[in-house]
């Protein structure tokens, strides 16, 4: 036995660590899979900033690496970053980079680099407050050689290679007794740095000033390109050359007496100019060839940032809202000055606005002092005037400026000033127009001209200037005119020309023209004409011959037509112009009246049947010129109507067409003039086949139909207008387009017709799928029907059958689809319903609706009650049967059941309910009733739930009741407890009902099992009936969550239940003090075996005898319990009598 236990154990163990170990490993393996990869850095704060030094003064670094080398670019530069990055008022230090297999030229100045590199082990070195290196290999605590870290940001880069050196205090020494500022202000193209150093104890301090300009982002990159921070350039104690001699500066420090060392170097020393240098300083305890304590450092970066900025200056032209200005133009001054610094400032300063002239010339037109700006980001305006009359007149554009000045420790001097130009607005000068076109133009040919002009100022530019042309005869000084002006002014794209096109008018005369241009600006300057003399000449013109407006005449008369607005000369008077013709339609040309005399004798008609024009063709000779051309005229009939033709008309069969006739007619009075159609009557003459449509006319509408849906062609259809005198006729002509029509499917069959599970209904589909176009039978053949319910249809198309038998009740779709040879369908859903049974209704009162009147009497307390039953419908219900059960509400049970059979033919039946065993019923008892018959179409019919009555105590008074949840609602703690110590008992029968059978397929065994899990099921539900169930609260939570696990947990949380189980297994058989008293009676009688592993006599030699203390007590099973579990509220004993009739339906 202790050889399991110690086995068992083991393999537990061995699981549980295998599992754990596979977990650590897949978790180790995701943390080395990451790649240092990053390139730009730092973009945001390491994961865990290192804690601050106790000393609290600034920590200062030297680092000397290579743009090749890999631990650098990896490890100590970007660690170095990280520093400064987040915390940029707390470490500051200078980068020695070699680049292209060289360090800058600091080599020839103090040798900076050798004196970092001594003793080193190679790159990297960093060095904290110039730390003495130890002996080679060169490492200490804060002299490291190499890289080293993690990356804790997940950036790809180590970022806490140097935190503890800082946290330590960085190897600072006494920097609390000294106090170091480093300033930089950029002032023009220089800059201004100044450093200052303060001794805070007492007496006297002799320190070293190291003073580096460095760039903050380095012009070179590591071969990853990453970028270092911090890049040596210049020596400030040299000079600020590069490359310059000397040493650091000495300062005698007197105590709490600031000293100061100023330089100006160039803004480009460092790359990237000013916005990219940052001034790096420190005192030391001694000059630079030898290792010294350093007391504190700092940078120009640090400290709070002082910078004002003239944030706005807006300049308004009072007089004009356009660009520019004239001279006298008033103009508003607005300025705004801003605080961009960290903190509030109150050190003075003045706001300045001054006209400038032109260079080294400009005059102060406001000045005020600067307040007090009470916090970063807060403003103040200033506003003001300027009068333009003080502009010289020869300028091209002036400005205003406004400037702060006087500022202390202002670190952006680039921002404080702020310029608004102004250009004067002059008059524009037009330039001579150019003619494209020849200088010889014949009358009716274009002119093009190009024009522009010099704006003469910054304001305009060709597009907004606007020229305006004139043509006027050569010499003339008031006969311009802009009526020769086809088109423009167009700009042309090149923005550098004007075009217009020009065309003579009829009127004007032949010779020599001027063209003139001027020029005007938006603000409505106008410049000086611009003349081209003698440009063109215009040459003689041709007589004009215009078609337009068409003059009407009559047919075969002989009309004089005025050729006023059809014949012109702009030289030659109309009574001098001759008009010929040899057309056979021209009469005579009268010059006096200036008339033409023509006859038509017939209307012109085109192919296809529409009249047209008539034209004239004529020559007009003005005695130098000749032109010939065509007049047109509109030949009308004295009086007839007249057709359009009209448009043929289509539909298809079985369709039909309105059609209004009216805007195809006109008419005229016997004198040619226009007469109204509306006196027209219009008449249908024939139809070429009146077996294909019929035809009508109303009014103007005329109306076709087709006579069927099958006939096609073309008809056509004769009409006649007539006013009364005379009349016309025409032919519209009408297609009738061939249609295929699907067949069709008559759904009535189903019509009122409904389907009973298991019996076949067959229909006969002859003259239920037709085709007009094609035969049924081939209809029939293409046709499908199908359902959903599978073998429930089976359609033999051959034979025109379908028979249907569903054996699933409920409504179900028979889908049709008819089908002809042309693949035309049309398609049908049908639904229709399949019953099994249908309900039967009991009324208890003659008024109610029902099938079956029951009344009862006699049903109270210590009574046998007597049911009469009666028919109370038509629907001819027989072979009625039913059953009454005896339920004890105290007990939640039913403990007698009887069932009778209603003879077919009697008027009422009477049944009488005595309970088993008992002469009457009780005060507690309930009965339920349930019925079932045969109507007249051989349906079944069943009550869809039971009906209730309950026994009352008075003889008068018996009480139906259709709700016994209610009664169960209401029952007390200790009746739930007491039906609770039933159920126990009932579960401990079933428990041993279920051991004594061994197999475990059979029937009677599943029952009980079933028996077992709803009594269970009941239990539950009693227990949360209790008044201090939390049933309700625990249901929500459940409700209320969700989970989601991965493989691993799963895999995990199985492991650990596997091993609790074990372990308690273990637990029980190790709590025992003894080990277990064997039973050694024959294996059928052993009741722990048998109970605990479903019975084991069948497997056992000695077969087991009737024993009286495993005899099986029956209990109801009632019907298997559905997965989502019994109703709400229903009891077990409920399940076993009413489960079944649940499951199919017929209770809710």
């Amino acid at each position: 036995m202790g050889t399991h236990r110690f086995l068992i154990i083991a393999i537990c163990t061995i699981m549980l660590t295998s599992t754990t170990l596979i977990y650590l490993d897949e978790v180790n393996d995701g943390e080395n899979q990451t790649p240092l990869i990053m390139k730009n850095y730092p973009q945001y704060s390491a994961a865990n900033p290192p804690a601050l030094p106790s000393h609290g003064g600034v920590v200062f670094a030297e680092y000397v690496g290579a743009t090749w080398c890999g631990p650098c670019m990896s490890y100590s530069s970007p660690s170095l970053k990280q520093l400064a990055y987040d915390l940029p008022n707390d470490f500051t230090y200078v980068s020695f980079l070699n680049y292209n297999g060289q360090y800058p030229s600091d080599d020839s100045s103090i040798g900076r680099v050798n004196h970092i590199m001594a003793n080193s082990n190679g790159y990297p070195t960093t060095a904290f407050a110039d730390e003495d290196p130890p002996p080679a290999p060169a490492s200490s605590q804060y002299y490291v050689s190499g890289g080293g870290g993690s990356d804790t940001d997940g950036d790809g880069y180590a970022d806490n290679q140097f935190d503890s050196q800082f946290s330590n205090g960085g190897n600072m020494v006494n920097p609390q007794n000294y106090d170091i500022k480093v300033t930089q202000v950029t002032n023009g193209n220089n800059l201004d740095i100044e450093i200052e150093a303060e001794y805070l104890g007492t007496g006297t301090s002799q320190v070293y000033v190291y003073a580096a300009v460095t760039e903050k982002v380095c012009t070179v990159s590591y071969s990853d390109g990453s970028y270092p921070h911090y890049c040596w350039v210049a020596w400030l104690t040299t000079g600020g050359n590069t490359n310059g001699g000397g040493g650091f500066q000495m300062f005698n420090l007197v105590a709490n007496t600031p000293q100061t060392a100023s330089w100006t170097v160039p803004a480009n020393t460092a790359g990237g100019g000013a916005s990219n240098t940052v001034t790096v300083g420190a005192l030391m305890s001694g000059p630079h060839t030898s290792w010294n304590d350093v007391y504190v450092a700092g940078n120009s970066d640090m400290g709070p940032m002082i910078d004002l900025e003239v944030s706005s200056l807006a300049v308004t032209n009072n007089d004009w809202n356009g660009d520019g200005f004239v001279i006298g133009d008033q103009f508003s001054v607005s300025t705004t000055v801003t605080n961009n610094g960290d903190e509030a400032y109150n050190s003075g300063g003045t706001l300045k606005i001054f006209h400038v002239k032109g260079p080294n010339q400009e005059d102060l037109i406001f000045s005020d002092s600067l307040q007090i700006f009470s916090s970063t980001g807060s403003t103040q305006s200033f506003q003001t005037t300027f009068d333009s009359s003080t502009v010289s007149s020869t300028v091209q554009s002036t400005s205003l400026r406004a400037e702060i000045v006087g500022l202390t420790a202002d670190k952006n001097s680039g921002n404080n000033a702020k310029t608004s130009t102004h250009n004067l607005d002059y008059t524009p000068t037009a330039n001579t127009p150019v003619i494209l076109t020849s200088q010889e133009v014949e009358r009716g040919n274009k002119i093009s001209v190009e024009v522009n002009a010099n704006s003469n100022d910054k304001v305009d530019d060709l597009s907004s200037m606007t020229p305006t042309l004139f043509v006027g005869p050569t010499g003339t000084n008031d006969m311009w005119s802009t009526d020769w002006i086809e088109t423009g002014p167009s700009l042309r794209p090149d923005g550098n020309f004007y075009q217009f096109t020009l065309d003579a008018p009829n009127s004007a005369p032949a010779g020599d023209y001027d063209i003139k241009v001027m020029f005007t600006d938006e603000r409505g300057h106008v410049s000086q004409d611009a003349i081209k003399s003698n440009a063109f000449e215009l040459l003689n013109a041709k007589p004009v011959i215009e078609a337009y407006p068409i003059p009407t005449v009559k047919v075969s008369t002989s009309e004089r037509i005025s050729m006023i607005n059809h014949i012109s000369d702009a030289e030659t008077s109309n009574e001098n112009l001759i008009v010929t013709s040899e057309s056979a339609n021209f009469v005579a040309w009268h010059p006096d009246t200036f008339e033409l005399e023509v006859l038509f004798d017939k209307i012109p008609i085109n192919a296809d049947g529409e009249i047209q024009s008539a034209s004239l063709y004529i020559t007009v000779d003005d005695g130098v010129e000749t032109q010939s051309g065509t007049l047109l005229f509109n030949v009308i009939e004295s009086g007839m109507p007249r057709w359009e033709t009209l448009p043929s008309q289509g539909f298809d069969e079985g369709g039909d067409i309105s059609f209004d006739l009216r805007p195809y007619l006109s008419d005229t009075d016997n004198n040619g003039n226009p007469s109204s159609v509306d006196l027209l009557d219009i008449s249908l003459i024939d139809t070429t086949h009146e077996d294909m449509v019929s035809a009508s006319v109303d009014g103007f509408v005329l109306s076709v139909s087709a006579i069927d849906d099958d006939v096609f062609g073309t008809v056509n259809i004769n009409l006649r207008a007539s006013d009364g005198l005379q009349k016309s006729d025409t032919t519209l002509v009408v297609n009738i387009n061939g249609v295929n029509d699907a067949p069709t499917f008559d759904t009535s069959i189903f019509d009122n017709q409904f389907f009973i599970v298991g019996q076949e209904i067959s229909f006969d589909l002859d003259g239920v799928i037709t085709d007009v176009d094609n035969s049924d039978e081939e209809a029939r053949l293409y046709s499908k029907i199908t359902t959903q319910e599978s073998g429930a249809l089976t359609y033999r198309a051959a034979l025109g059958e379908l028979t249907i038998k569903f054996m699933n009740p409920g409504e179900h779709v028979i889908f049709i689809q008819t089908i002809d040879r042309n693949s035309d369908f049309n398609e049908y859903q049908v639904t229709v319903s399949a019953v099994s049974d249908l309900p039967l209704v009991i009324a208890t009162d003659e008024n109610e609706i029902g099938d079956v009147l029951v009344t009862v009497e006699n049903l109270n307390a210590g009574g046998v009650p007597t049911f009469t039953f009666s028919l109370h419908s038509d629907i001819g219900l027989k072979d009625i049967r039913g059953s009454f059960q005896i339920c004890s509400v105290e007990l939640g049970v039913c403990y007698d059941r009887q069932e009778f059979t209603l003879e077919n033919g009697e008027p009422s039946w009477s049944v009488q309910v005595k309970p088993a065993g008992k002469l009457h019923v009780d005060l507690d008892d309930e009965l339920k009733l349930g019925l079932e018959g045969v109507d007249s179409n051989g349906i079944n019919r069943e009550m869809s739930k039971y009906h209730y009555w309950f026994v009352s105590d008075s003889p008068d008074n018996p009480t139906p009741s259709t709700n016994p949840e209610s009664v169960e609602e209401d029952l007390t703690d200790e009746q739930i407890n007491q039906k609770l110590e039933e159920l126990e008992e009932e579960l401990l029968i079933l428990n041993a009902q279920i051991n004594l059978i061994i197999d475990d397929d059979d029937p009677e065994k599943l029952q009980f099992i079933e028996e077992k899990d709803s009594l269970i099921e009941e239990r539950n539900r009693l227990e949360c009936l209790k008044s201090t169930s939390d049933c309700n609260s625990y249901e929500g939570s459940v409700e209320g969550s969700s989970f989601e696990f991965d493989m691993m947990t799963i895999g995990l949380a199985g492991f650990i239940t596997l091993l609790v189980v074990v372990l308690s297994l273990m637990l029980f058989v190790r709590g025992r003090d003894t080990e277990p008293d064997w039973n050694f009676d024959a294996p059928q009688y052993d009741v722990l075996a048998n109970s605990s592993y479903g019975g084991a006599a069948q497997i056992f030699q000695n077969t087991m005898q009737h024993n009286t203390m495993h005899s099986q007590v029956h209990v109801p099973a009632g019907p298997p319990i559905p997965p989502t579990g019994i109703p709400a509220g229903w009891t077990m004993d409920q399940w076993r009598h009413y489960g079944q009739s649940y499951l199919d339906g017929k209770l809710k």
